[in-house]
C-alpha cells in the first residue's frame, strides 16, 4: 500500500462563496462601465464628425463665394480700366483734333476762340478722369 502525500486548502464555505459573489460584482460593473464609456464615446464621435462636416460645408460654401466675389471684383476692375483707356484715348484724339484746328485756324478768329474753349474743357475732363482714378475706389498704377 501506498501512500501519497496531497495538500489540501480547505478555506470555510460561506467565505470563498462571498468573496466569489463580490468578485463577480466587481467585474459586471467594471464591465458595464467599459461598455458605458465605449458607448459614449461613440456617440460623441459622431456628434463630433456631423459637427465637422456642418463647418465643412460652411467653409466650402463661404469660399466659393469669396472667390465668386473675387472674380466680380475683378471684371469690374477689368471694365473700368477698360473705360478709363477708352475715355483717355478720347479726350487724347479731341485735344489732338482742336490742337491741329486751332494752328490751321486765324488766331483771332471766332473758331479759334471756340476751340480754345473745348481745348479747355477736354483738360478739364481729363483732370477729372486722372482725379477719379486717385479717389475712386479702383486705385491702380497701371491706370494712367
Amino acid at each position: 500500500m501506498a501512500f501519497f502525500q496531497v495538500y489540501v486548502l480547505a478555506l470555510p464555505y460561506d467565505e470563498v462563496q462571498s468573496r466569489m459573489h463580490r468578485n463577480l460584482v466587481i467585474v459586471s460593473v467594471l464591465s458595464s462601465l467599459m461598455i458605458l464609456v465605449v458607448a459614449i464615446s461613440m456617440v460623441l464621435t459622431v456628434k463630433l464628425a456631423r459637427k465637422e462636416m456642418c463647418l465643412t460645408a460652411a467653409l466650402v460654401k463661404q469660399k466659393e463665394k469669396t472667390q465668386q466675389l473675387e472674380r466680380k471684383s475683378k471684371n469690374q476692375s477689368v471694365a473700368f480700366e477698360t473705360a478709363s483707356h477708352d475715355i483717355r484715348a478720347s479726350l487724347a484724339a479731341i485735344s489732338g483734333s482742336v490742337e491741329m484746328s486751332i494752328n490751321e485756324n486765324h488766331q483771332g478768329s471766332e473758331l479759334a476762340t471756340d476751340l480754345r474753349i473745348v481745348q479747355s474743357s477736354t483738360k478739364y475732363l481729363q483732370g477729372k478722369r486722372f482725379k477719379v482714378l486717385q479717389t475712386g475706389p479702383f486705385r491702380s498704377t497701371k491706370i494712367t
